[in-house]
Order: C-alpha cells, then structure tokens, then sequence
C-alpha cells in the first residue's frame, strides 16, 4: 500500500509540499469574480469561506490567506473600491473585479507608494 522512501526523500517531499503551500499565488481575480458573483443572492452578503467552498481552485488557499489577499488591495486601494471585515470574512465590491485590479496595478506601477 505505501511506498518505502528513505527519510531524505520524505524530507525533499515535504520541502516541496512545503514551497508550493505557502508561495502559490493566490488568484485574484478569480477570488473576485466568484465574490462578484456572490452578490447575485441578494439575501447573502459575499464571503470568502462561501466562495471557497464552491471554487475547487479557491479551496487549496487557506481562508485567512484569502482575506490578508482582499485586506491588501483594500490596504492599497482604499475602502472606496474594497471593504473587507476580517471577523466574518465579509467582503463588499464597490466595482467590478477587473476594474479593482486595473486601479491596483496602476496604483503600483505609479510608484508613489502612497497608501490612502
């Protein structure tokens, strides 16, 4: 049933694991898109653990990495185009998904740094 491996192979595994875990990037803008999509039920407010539970790509990010993700762009951009609430993992669009990262990217290629 299991593979015998020497403890080196089982080390250079974890390692690996390890890496792709904790530095694949998060996908933004599908994190986005499926919030934004979210905000069709209009008795539900968008969610971060909703979205991730239906989204197979979404559910191999931690919750809480999802959401430090979204705090950033608010961070960045300011609660006029994002608000996250870091309690209920609640997050409000206030434009569309490519219209946020268009205003991000921009934001970051200007160089001012300036964080409103």
């Amino acid at each position: 049933m299991f593979e015998q491996r020497t403890t080196g192979e089982v080390e250079s595994w974890l390692d690996g694991l390890e890496v792709q875990l904790f530095t694949k990037e998060v996908p933004v803008l599908l994190l986005l898109e499926r919030l934004e999509a979210q905000k069709m039920d209009e008795y539900e407010t968008p969610n971060v653990k909703a979205v991730r539970m239906v989204d197979d790509t979404l559910k191999t990010f931690r919750a809480d990495r999802l959401i430090a993700v979204l705090r950033g762009l608010q961070t960045v951009l300011g609660s006029s185009w994002i608000e996250v609430d870091d309690q209920t993992y609640d997050v409000l669009l206030h434009d569309k998904p490519n219209r946020i990262l268009e205003q991000f990217t921009k934001h970051m290629r200007s160089g001012d740094g300036d964080v409103p």
